[in-house]
């Protein structure tokens, strides 16, 4: 609101509207409505809560006029014991935008009367940021460019025809029309955080906050880039669609746009913002611009200026925006580099320093696209390896009920891994959604990548599969304890011929204690050159954090356990002397298969660059280093060796117990061992009763000795 009120607002609320037509043809609307000033004085969000008539309300009705495009009303203003209803309200849309008129809805509020009682004739406006307008309204839009060859002239002493730009030039790829200038429109549009003086060491880095919002490229205009969640930039394509086609442009370089630029600082304060228009250059990746601030200081400040301002508008800033190719992300930080520069001289009071800014890693239109596919074929490889390990474990319980004899054997560790690795995705699951209960952060992340329902449902499946899995590992882990509870209480005196993972924990955490440690040896040989590890980090929401690397190799490491699953089962194969099979080969084998599929869908996968949520890839993280192309190769091997070495032990043991049972020995474990020993049949008890002979035990043999 312009005037005395100057920072003020305005609600419109209880908007009622009917439709009527003229009698020359032409529509129209009767219109009421409720108006509420609330002053830059005021708590704005009690203001917008007041639902009483004061006199800072005023209550509305009039008409629309469709041909002049104008909607004017009368209204009463309240709080007055007698109400005053001679106030004027009018307000129409501008269909013409240029560098100094960026509103889309003007008016004013004045008195019919011209008496101070009333009040001084006000008018307010609503900028283009933010608001989402009608296809239609937008459709009839144009813009007027006014600042085309300051814009040229800025290109023209960037411009630099050295070796370096023309290899640039043939190189390299940058955000174009193509076919469509929507797709233009939201690869230069910006929702990023940034950095200040990116290029200066010594100087302080500040965290801030981008919007930079194309209004027109050319003769086409888009006011659609702000969505209802705030952040969302993406540009549904067929609500600008005319008459069954695109629009396009013209192949022609460059291109004029205009844009709306806000930067904020990390507590919400608006630092600068900024009505610019330019040029697009796309072989280069560059916007030259000529932007305008609105000032507002003393008029003896003004005269001391040495350029006057332009409808109250500083015009002397030149902006310059450098975009990263789409060809080359792997080999370019894929940031974008904001410079805006005051053209004032230093002595002049509406001079600034020049702002240098360095946003975070973005992602173009396509690139998002490509994520999104990814990850959407990621959660469908993770929805069939959970059914596939779904079966492999209804195969092994099945097999646990009728080989009841090699149930105690199987290794309660080697179940305990698995369990473990279903349940974490699950309580990291059920984190993430009070998470999102109570904050805006998957809105956000969902702006981001825009990734849609779809990828929530498959999302849901992938835990309900996880869910089943883990309930599967627990059941198989009963079937197993009640087995050895049941083998302890046929010998209650000799609890050491019950299998224990006790040894087997210890061994295998040695095992991998010395594996962690050279693991994290040779990661900080490769990252010898890396700042401290232990340094600060911002993620992509801008918060601070502290990770050191043993925690992050500590995480991975124990994906590498869980790939490695049957390592336990090894080691208790070894210290137990294990009657017949315990694991069906469907089961070890099928789970060891299934567990390094990531692997080897991590080594024939094409690399897509992804700054956001490197470790919410379902199917493999290639932020880590057990997904190296070392990792790819080393761990499948180890896995594929474990599974060969329990399918050796197993076929030994079966071979062994055959000839055991073939032979008729009583030998059942080395010699020497205290575990496990054959005792003597009631048959041969009563023989040696009868014949007076006395049983002799020596190291599991029996010796008979008879009188003379």
């Amino acid at each position: 609101m312009m005037g005395g009120f100057n920072g003020s607002q305005l609600l419109v609320q209880d908007i009622r509207c009917v439709d009527y037509r003229e009698s020359d043809g032409s529509y129209g609307a009767n219109m009421s409505a409720v108006i509420r000033a609330v002053l830059s004085t005021q708590n704005k969000n009690l203001g917008f809560e007041r639902s009483n008539l004061d006199s800072l309300t005023l209550a509305t009705e009039g008409k629309w006029n469709s041909r002049s495009g104008e909607l004017c009303m009368m209204g009463c203003r309240g709080g007055d014991k007698k109400p005053v209803c001679e106030m004027r309200i009018c307000m129409f849309i501008p269909l013409i935008l240029s560098l100094k008129q960026r509103s889309v809805l003007m008016g004013s509020i004045s008195g019919l009367k011209a008496s101070p009682e009333v009040f001084y004739p006000l008018s307010f406006h609503l900028g283009i940021y933010p608001l989402q307008l009608p296809a239609d309204v937008v459709s009839s839009m144009s813009y007027e460019y006014t600042k085309t060859e300051e814009a040229k002239a800025l290109r023209q002493e960037d411009d630099s025809s050295g070796v370096a730009e023309k290899i640039k030039k043939s190189l390299l790829e940058y955000p174009s029309v193509e076919d469509d200038v929507m797709k233009l429109f939201d690869d230069l549009s910006l929702r990023s955080l940034a950095i200040t003086n990116p290029n200066s060491p010594k100087e302080p880095h500040r965290k801030q906050y981008i919007e930079l919002d194309v209004v027109a490229i050319k003769d086409h205009v888009s006011l659609h880039w702000v969505q209802s969640s705030g952040y969302n930039y993406s540009i549904d394509t067929a609500d600008f669609e005319k008459d069954g086609k695109k629009k396009a442009v013209d192949e022609e370089e460059p291109y004029n746009v205009a844009a709306e630029l806000k930067v904020k600082d990390d507590l919400g304060n608006k630092v600068i913002a900024l009505s610019a228009e330019g040029q697009y250059d796309s072989t280069l990746g560059r916007m030259y611009l000529v932007g305008c601030r609105e000032v507002n200081v003393p008029w003896g400040t003004l005269k001391q200026s040495s350029e006057q301002l332009e409808n109250g508008l500083d015009c002397s800033i030149k902006f310059k925006v450098e975009y990263p190719p789409t060809n080359a992300r792997w080999l370019m930080n894929p940031t974008v580099m904001l410079t805006v520069t005051s053209n004032r001289s230093q002595d002049d009071p509406l001079f600034f320093t020049q702002m240098e800014l360095e946003t975070f890693p973005i992602l173009y239109r396509r690139q998002r696209e490509e994520i999104v596919s990814r990850k959407s074929l990621e959660g469908g490889l993770s929805m069939l390896t959970l059914s596939l390990i779904l079966g492999c474990l209804i195969s092994q319980l099945i097999y646990v009920k009728s080989h009841a004899e090699s149930t105690p054997y199987i290794s309660l560790l080697m179940l305990a891994v698995q369990g473990l690795g279903f349940s974490f995705p699950l309580i990291t699951g059920v984190e993430a959604l009070f998470a999102r209960m109570t904050s805006d952060s998957e809105d956000m992340r969902d702006s981001v990548l825009n990734e849609g329902k779809w990828s929530h449902v498959i999302g849901y499946m992938v835990n309900l599969l996880t869910l089943a899995a883990f309930l599967l590992t627990v059941r198989i882990v009963q079937k197993v304890y009640r087995s050895r509870i049941r083998l302890l209480s046929r010998r209650p005196l000799e609890p050491w011929r019950v299998p224990n993972d006790r040894k087997v924990g210890a061994i295998c955490l040695g095992i991998h204690i010395l594996g962690f440690v050279t693991v994290l040896i040779i990661h900080t040989i490769r990252l010898s050159q890396r700042p401290v590890s232990s340094a600060m980090y911002m993620d992509w929401r801008g918060g601070l954090h502290r990770q050191y690397d043993w925690e992050r190799i500590l995480k991975e490491y124990y994906g590498l356990v869980q790939d490695l699953f049957l390592l336990p089962q090894v080691v208790g194969n070894h210290i137990w002397v294990v009657r017949g099979k315990p694991l069906r080969s469907l089961f070890y084998v099928g789970v060891t298969v299934l567990r390094l599929l990531p692997h080897v869908y991590d080594s024939l996968r094409p690399q897509v660059f992804n700054p956001y949520f490197a470790d919410e890839f379902q199917y493999a993280n290639p932020s880590s280093d057990f997904y190296s192309k070392a990792g790819d190769i080393a761990i499948p091997l180890l896995a594929v060796a474990l599974a060969v070495v329990v399918y050796i032990q197993q076929r030994w043991n079966g071979l062994k117990w055959g000839k055991v049972l073939r032979q008729g020995s009583s030998k059942l474990m080395r010699m020497g061992s205290k575990m496990y020993e054959r005792l003597p049949s009631k048959t041969f008890e009563a023989e040696m009763v009868e014949s007076g002979a006395d049983q002799l035990y020596d190291n599991g043999h029996i010796a008979v000795s008879t009188e003379s």
